[in-house]
């Protein structure tokens, strides 16, 4: 019995009819193709040949991943941000692609006083938009007490990077060294922003 792209086997024309065992064996095909599991990331990038629209259930991750033709998407994948800001440190930075929506969260812990503008690289290239809110970010302040909070919007400098814009009753301003509050060591950044790839 012929096999075709995908591991299926399917009788020729002129097979002998066995119904039962061809279902079996085409139900047993499709099943190894579409039901597939795997234990990590590392064991779902050494899949042979995986083809466009398979979906993958990988278990460390709790999470099906989906072949797009050209590379696995549909999972929360670990990347190292470029930032702005020196003196920070990427403890959390993630993201999930899905066609071209791509979901990213982040959160940043400094390591000291902050120098420069604060941005946060993006995995993928953006497409440009006249959408001005992309996400929602949480600063904390760790000098007071349990830390004082304040609730920020992220927005897309450019079609790499974002940023964010602090809330305030009187005024919105970009986060800086010293806005909202002085930042220091152990102070966070943090959000969730999803943005639609070029």
């Amino acid at each position: 019995m012929p096999t075709n792209a995908n591991g299926v086997q399917t009788p020729n024309l002129t097979d002998a009819p066995n119904v039962p065992g061809d279902l079996a064996t085409a139900v047993a095909g499709i099943l190894a193709a579409y039901g597939q599991t795997v234990a990590d990331e590392t064991a779902l990038l050494a899949l042979v040949a995986p083809f466009a629209g398979q979906r993958v259930y990988v278990t460390s991750l709790g999470q099906t991943a989906t072949y797009n033709g050209s590379t696995w998407e549909g999972y929360w994948k670990s990347y190292t941000p470029t930032l702005g800001w020196t003196n920070t440190t990427a403890t959390t930075a993630r993201y999930m692609k899905n066609g071209k929506t791509v979901t990213v969260e982040f959160l940043l812990t400094l390591t000291g006083t902050p120098v420069g503008t604060f941005t946060i690289a993006l995995p993928s290239t953006a497409t440009a938009s006249a959408v001005e809110s992309v996400g929602t970010a949480m600063l904390r302040d760790n000098s007071v007490g349990d830390g004082s909070r304040r609730s920020g919007t992220i927005f897309l400098p450019s079609t790499t990077t974002a940023s964010v814009l602090v809330d305030s009753l009187t005024s919105a301003a970009i986060i800086s060294p010293t806005v909202p509050w002085t930042q220091a060591t152990s102070d966070t950044v943090g959000g969730m922003l999803t943005y639609v790839e070029a």
